[in-house]
């Protein structure tokens, strides 16, 4: 319908139109499905039609009611003036240029929407970071000592790939709100249609890419966030308005400093995730029950002088690639020692990854041990203790663990020996306040939820 301000036959500065004029203005706006600007366009340009036709008219020697109904008459019936209006507006041509145009704008709002949500997730953070670390720091720490899964699901790289997809929510709502009022104003498609066409096409686009095409480290904290994208996509494209919210910039701006500044603390003052400290931890009582836990794996092969065959020689971990190194305790160049003359008794010396899983030993320490929820190891590789890459007398393995959901390892070395059973040959150093091998998952969210555990 033509907006009743836009009527021209109001004008002050106009002679008003007769009311079957006025009549006939409002029955062609109610046909008129197009944008409210164009309506006014038309309605403007109908109004100056019937000027100049009554004008013509009462010159040809007809006057009032009979120049207006002429003038009606000689225009058509406006049904059917509106459907050849709404024909002539959209265009394939125009429909074309307001999809290129808005998916320009939806781009160019995108980018302007990124570096927006990286500076409100860069202020969250400081803020949490001073908050945690000051206001909440024994709370927190509580949190995070009793909910371990939590501590495990806010740290690491797929926590990188969580706060990256919240900057992509801010420039999904932003662009789709750009996108949609460009090609609103250049298709003359009314608001409403343009508004679910976007939010169905944008949701589908960026659900598809987000389970499908992008491939990032991955826990359920970024999975959701990565969902998140297109439903907000959506929700800004439905969207009719955008809250506006002021605030004094210089204001805004000293905030964000002042937060900056608190949080160049954050590594001292937010809660420790690196799990027991030594004192606590390093005790025989975990150690003993650690222990036998891992004999689970294989029996320890006897050792010497209190100590095993090998010696914990480092272990590193990347996105989803742990790395183990072992050396034989008392090798020696020169000479042969116990432990190696012992290793040399065993075949089929080899590296398997185990995954691991938080024991309780008590009140007061956590160790770390097998899954008891399986019974072989997930990955095996040889060892081999004469490979020149590594030295003499040392072994190391890397496994790709990049695309399993779970994310602590323990890695041990076993062999066959003597008696034809496979012994355990080491004794993973994570009883010193330490923690397994970190891995994470690394892929799309399809790999992701149909990957193994």
């Amino acid at each position: 319908m033509l907006e009743p301000d836009a009527n021209p036959s109001s004008s002050p500065d106009e002679t008003p139109l007769p009311a079957e004029i006025d009549e006939y203005l409002r029955r062609l706006g109610a046909g008129l499905d197009l944008p409210a600007h164009v309506r006014a366009e038309i309605a403007s340009e109908i109004a100056g039609h019937f000027r100049d036709s009554i004008a013509a008219i009462e010159s040809e020697g007809l006057e009032g009611d009979r120049a207006a109904r002429e003038a009606i008459a000689r225009l058509g019936n406006p049904t059917e003036l509106a459907a050849e209006l709404i024909s002539a507006h959209r265009t394939t041509r125009r429909l074309l240029a307001g999809a290129a145009g808005g998916v320009l704008h939806a781009t160019l709002g995108a980018a302007g929407g990124w570096v927006l949500g990286i500076a409100i997730v860069a202020a969250a953070l400081c803020a949490s970071a001073v908050v945690t670390g000051t206001l909440l720091r024994p709370p927190t720490e509580f949190v995070f000592a009793s909910l371990p899964a939590l501590r495990a699901a806010l740290a690491g790289l797929p926590m990188v790939t969580a706060l990256l997809a919240w900057a992509c929510c801010v420039a999904a709502f932003v662009a789709a709100r750009r996108g949609v009022a460009v090609s609103t104003r250049i298709s003359r498609r009314t608001p409403a249609v343009v508004r679910r066409i976007w939010a169905a096409a944008g949701f589908a686009l960026l659900f598809v890419a987000a389970v499908l095409m992008v491939s990032a480290p991955q826990n359920l904290v970024s999975v959701l966030s990565l969902l998140a994208v297109p439903f907000v996509f959506a929700t800004g494209a439905l969207t009719s308005s955008t809250p506006r919210v002021s605030l004094p910039r210089r204001k805004v701006v000293a905030a964000i400093g002042v937060l900056a500044i608190l949080s160049a603390s954050f590594a001292r003052n937010v809660p420790a995730w690196s799990g027991p400290p030594p004192d606590v931890a390093d005790t025989p009582q975990a150690h003993a029950a650690q222990l036998r836990e891992f004999d689970r794996v294989a029996p320890a092969w006897t050792y010497i002088d209190g100590h095993p065959v090998l010696v914990e020689g480092g272990g590193l971990w990347g996105s989803g690639v742990i790395t183990q190194t072992v050396g034989v305790w008392d090798f020696d160049p020169s000479s042969s020692g116990a432990a190696a003359q012992a290793l040399s008794q065993f075949k089929d010396v080899r590296f398997e990854a185990w995954r691991a899983v938080r024991f309780d030993a008590s009140l007061d320490i956590a160790e770390w041990i097998p899954d008891p929820a399986y019974s072989a190891p997930y990955a095996t590789a040889p060892a081999d203790f004469n490979d020149v890459q590594f030295g003499a007398g040392r072994a190391q393995a890397e496994f790709d663990v990049g695309h399993v959901r779970t994310t602590e390892w323990i890695v041990f070395v076993t062999g066959i020996g003597p008696d034809g059973r496979r012994y355990r040959l080491n004794e993973p150093e994570f009883n010193m306040g330490g923690g397994p091998l970190e891995s994470s998952f690394t892929g799309t969210i399809w790999q992701w939820l149909t990957a193994s555990t």
